[in-house]
């Protein structure tokens, strides 16, 4: 399939011969009166292998079980009938036939505490507890939304790679864009978190990066370009603690097409340093589709559970709080000794940051995120760039490692996975102490990656 292996650097292209429909189009005029080229088949075709193995994943039960599991909130246990996580939403049902449906990928969640004290939180305030002195089910649901957001992750750093090389070969000036290692980047992009507990806007910015520096590069996102100084950033991500880059669509799309012209968002998995002393100014929201982020607060949707039999009296949370606080903290120990912004006015997020580069006109907005992402992978030193991507499946640090190929739609069989399910995991502390950002989508990245090459190692031999 040769992946990516077009774009290794350095790289020449020679002009393409004139009346080749497949490569070149002719530009069009969009509602809003932009001239853009528009997206040719060859590159919707490409796609399709992704578009339908993520159309299998939305679908695809990892857990559905009558539960052994309460919700822990301030006043008592809030009693559960049956969880389930079916693509990567996890579902929490009631008796009643209440739901309450938790994005994984958006909601950063961890264990706590152990032995029979053992809780599962999410970022939102969800706390899960299981109702016995067995803590098998609450680690079994652990496990499996890591499992199910290290493969919706997967597929799209897979799709991002084919992106790269179908969309990128085309570019004319795809050699400078790879190659370019003096003049820093800077364009304009909308900026929203990625946490779920975070009511945010998509808020028009002014994004750079300083090449100059080859390590440990900052990511900055300025309010606006007239002013580059310290007390114009709005946020901004060191290098050092990003562990993945990938393109998103805003929708799965119902057609195919619909799906490839989604795709125009970055999702950049790191900690995000916000400046709380600006950050409340007027945003400038952008119409377009809305990433899909669930419509009601874990807060408010735990008001309307309250109504749910409860099994037993109230608990003390005094615990459970002070370990997440400790947590929290101790998860800013890597940070800069010098920060961009002032230490009382920073606020940290590792749930990551959503990037939705403005269009240019004469170009799709494929070739938009292109000339983006790629040198934001550069800045992170990810995936074998800035010297050259890499591209075998078998390498973790490979945007397309491990990609199922059809017929196959999983990235795990069945006695893959429970092996998994029986495998212990790097602790938070230990990635904290590796510098890494702690976040569960970057665990569920490096964790089970790991688990896959070591198994598939094992088997082979």
């Amino acid at each position: 399939m040769g992946i990516l292996n077009v774009l290794k650097k350095p790289i020449t292209l020679s002009k393409l011969p004139e009346g080749t429909s497949e490569i070149t189009s002719e530009a069009t005029v969009d509602s809003s009166g932009k001239v853009f080229n528009p997206i040719d088949e060859v590159t919707y075709n490409s796609l399709k292998p992704c578009h339908h193995l993520l159309h299998h994943f939305t679908k695809k039960a990892h857990y559905v079980s009558p539960s052994d599991v309460s919700i822990v909130n301030s006043i008592n246990n809030v009693s559960v009938a049956e969880i389930s996580i079916v693509g990567n939403n996890l579902t929490v049902a009631s008796n009643n036939g209440s739901k309450l449906v938790v994005p994984l990928i958006y909601s950063n969640f961890m264990l706590l505490g152990e032995n029979e004290d053992l809780l599962l939180k999410f970022n939102d305030g969800l706390i899960l507890k299981s109702t016995n002195e067995n803590n098998d089910e609450i680690l079994k649901i652990y496990r499996l939304s890591l499992l199910s957001c290290f493969e919706l992750i997967s597929l799209h750093k897979s799709m991002t790679g084919i992106l790269i090389s179908n969309v990128g070969l085309k570019m004319n000036d795809i050699h400078i864009i790879l190659n370019n290692d003096k003049y820093n980047f800077k364009d304009w992009c909308y900026i929203k978190s990625m946490d779920s507990n975070v009511k945010s806007e998509w808020q028009k910015c002014w994004v750079h990066i300083d090449k100059s520096k080859k390590k440990n590069a900052t990511i900055k996102f300025y309010k606006d370009n007239k002013n580059l100084s310290s007390k114009n950033i709005l946020c901004y991500i060191e290098s050092n603690t990003v562990s993945d880059i990938f393109a998103v669509p805003d929708n799965a799309g119902s057609t195919h097409r619909q799906f490839v012209d989604s795709v125009n968002s970055i999702s950049i998995v790191g900690n995000v340093l916000h400046n709380t002393a600006i950050e409340s100014s007027p945003t400038s929201p952008i119409n377009s589709p809305q990433v899909h982020m669930r419509s009601t607060s874990i807060a408010s949707a735990m008001t309307s559970m309250s109504n749910f039999s409860n099994t037993s009296a109230a608990t003390n949370n005094s615990n459970t709080n002070s370990s997440i606080s400790s947590t929290s903290t101790s998860t800013t120990t890597k940070s800069r000794k010098q920060p961009l912004i002032k230490s009382n006015n920073v606020a940290m997020n590792q749930s990551g940051l959503l990037i939705k580069p403005v269009a240019h006109s004469g170009i799709s907005q494929l070739e938009t995120l292109i000339r983006s992402i790629i040198p934001m992978i550069d800045a992170t030193q990810l995936y074998g760039r800035p010297e050259r991507f890499i591209v075998s499946k078998e390498d973790p640090k490979s945007l397309m490692f491990a990609f199922p190929r059809l017929p196959q739609t999983d990235y795990f069989n069945e006695e893959e996975t429970n092996s998994y399910l029986s495998q212990p995991l790097p602790t938070l502390d230990e990635l904290i102490e590796n510098g890494k950002n702690p976040s569960s989508n970057s665990l569920a990245v490096s964790a089970l990656a790991d688990f896959i090459v070591n198994f598939r190692k094992y088997e082979n031999k």
